[in-house]
C-alpha cells in the first residue's frame, strides 16, 4: 500500500511539473467523417461476393503551429459491416487506431484494435491489436505485431462463409 501511494504521489508530482510545458503548446483539432460502401466480386476476395458499409470517423489533432506540427496524433473510428452477397450472412466491424507522427523521425506508427469483427448480436469472431510502423518515405513496413498478420481474405473469408 505505501509502495502504491508513493508511487502515485512521484508520477503525479511529474504531471504537474510537466503540465505547464505541455498546456503552453497550440493544440489544433480537425475532425471529418465519410461512408462508403464497396462491393468485390466473386473470386476477388472471397470465394464468393462481398458487399462492405463503412463509416469512418477521424480527429487529427496537430501539436503546435498548424502549418508546421511539433506532432500530429489522428484518431479513427472505423465502424462497417461486411456481407456474403450469395447467402446474406453479415458480420461487422468495429475498429479504434491512433495514428502517430513525430517530424524527423520520418515514421508513422498506428496502434489500436485493428480487428474487431463480431457478428450481428455482438458475439466475438476475431480480435486483433497491436501496432505496425511505417517508414514515411519508402512506405516500407518498419515493424509490425505478429498477430497483426493476416489478410482481409484470410480473416473475411472464414467468418462469413455460412
Amino acid at each position: 500500500m505505501r509502495r502504491t501511494i508513493l508511487v502515485a504521489s512521484v508520477v503525479l508530482l511529474a504531471l504537474g511539473m510537466l503540465a505547464p510545458s505541455a498546456s503552453a503548446e497550440q493544440v489544433t483539432h480537425l475532425k471529418q467523417s465519410s461512408s462508403w460502401t464497396y462491393t468485390s466480386r466473386r473470386g476477388e476476395t472471397c470465394k464468393f461476393a462481398v458487399k462492405e458499409n463503412f463509416t469512418e470517423e477521424v480527429n487529427l489533432i496537430l501539436f503546435g503551429d498548424p502549418d508546421n506540427p511539433t506532432r500530429a496524433q489522428a484518431e479513427v473510428h472505423l465502424d462497417g459491416t461486411h456481407t456474403n452477397l450469395k447467402t446474406g450472412y453479415s458480420v461487422t466491424e468495429d475498429d479504434v487506431i491512433v495514428n502517430l507522427w513525430m517530424p524527423g523521425m520520418d515514421r508513422w506508427m498506428y496502434v489500436g484494435l485493428q480487428w474487431n469483427v463480431r457478428t450481428l448480436d455482438g458475439e466475438p469472431l476475431y480480435i486483433r491489436g497491436g501496432q505496425i510502423v511505417l517508414d514515411v518515405l519508402t512506405g516500407e513496413v518498419v515493424s509490425v505485431t505478429p498477430s497483426l498478420g493476416p489478410s482481409v481474405s484470410e480473416v473475411l473469408c472464414p467468418l462469413l462463409d455460412h
